[in-house]
């Protein structure tokens, strides 16, 4: 049955239509988001918004001080220190990735190559684990780092993103090695290959694209941590997202370009990570689909 050229072009065109939809709204926030950190404070606020506007570079320089002071370019601020945060955001996030690497991966194998009745209730387990309101555990959390000096320091705040990190790469990479055919560790095995050799020469260059994509999530999983930071940290370890919190005006509309521009400062890192690793991610996210 040969198909109407009309109602294909029509659907054609519906469909690019809701396309072009959605990408107007995914990426409008930052598109508005960037433009906003370049407007002085009077664009910021201007009604209706300004499409054109004089680069008011100011917004990043205030940003990237340790602090901005109350009244500097007329603002009126409560001190945030945007730089101690974002290299704490950095020592923690990578840090967390490192841990949730060491830990995830040698987990995720056991569990994809264990053949018993435990396997799926414990893989489900670490699924349970992940979606568990992260408030609900980290009040008691709280109270617990306190006792054992763990809080607002930088390796009690990377073991307690491990409890959002570590489920959610174990799930992951548990679908990569699960895609790996059992005959070609087999074959390594006869050819005199201890079971940590097969881990270490066989599966783990074969999911490399799955673990490099994984790593990037994970770090960007931990990068955008709101509420761990927020409850387990002060001064010492306080990360960039809840640094931010601390953008607030007098007059809120004199503060919207100073918040844009840390804002985009914050959404660096992820970008750049993840694109020095695309290819790694675009291949990972189509090597595991579970078991």
């Amino acid at each position: 049955m040969r198909t109407n050229p009309v109602k294909k072009t029509i659907g054609r065109i519906i469909l690019y239509f809701l396309v072009a939809l959605f990408l107007i709204w995914t990426i409008f926030p930052f598109y508005w988001l960037f433009t906003m950190s370049f407007k002085s404070p009077i664009d910021a606020i201007s009604n209706p918004p300004k499409f054109t506007f004089k680069v008011f570079l100011e917004n990043y320089k205030a940003a990237l001080n340790m602090y901005v002071k109350p009244g500097s370019l007329g603002f009126v601020v409560v001190q945030v220190e945007f730089l101690k945060g974002f290299k704490n955001s950095m020592i923690i996030g990578f840090g967390s990735v490192a841990v949730a690497l060491a830990v995830g991966v040698p987990a995720a194998y056991a569990l994809a190559r264990t053949r018993s009745r435990l396997q799926k209730t414990v893989g489900l387990m670490f699924l349970f684990v992940r979606f568990i309101p992260t408030f609900a555990v980290v009040i008691p959390l709280f109270i617990l780092w306190r006792q054992l000096k763990l809080y607002d320091t930088y390796h009690g705040m990377i073991l307690a993103y491990q409890m959002n990190l570590l489920p959610y790469l174990i799930w992951m990479m548990k679908g990569y090695f699960a895609d790996i055919p059992i005959e070609i560790e087999e074959a390594a095995k006869v050819d005199g290959c201890t079971a940590w050799q097969v881990f270490r020469n066989v599966a783990l260059p074969l999911v490399a694209p799955g673990l490099a994509a994984s790593a990037v999530l994970v770090f960007v999983a931990a990068w955008n941590t709101f509420e761990i930071g927020y409850i387990l940290s002060q001064t010492r370890a306080q990360p960039v997202t809840v640094a931010l919190t601390g953008y607030s005006s007098t007059y809120t509309g004199q503060i919207q370009g100073l918040a844009a521009a840390a804002g985009t400062l914050v959404m660096l890192p992820e970008l750049l990570v993840a694109g020095y690793v695309q290819k790694y991610i675009v291949r990972g996210l189509t090597l595991g689909h579970g078991k």
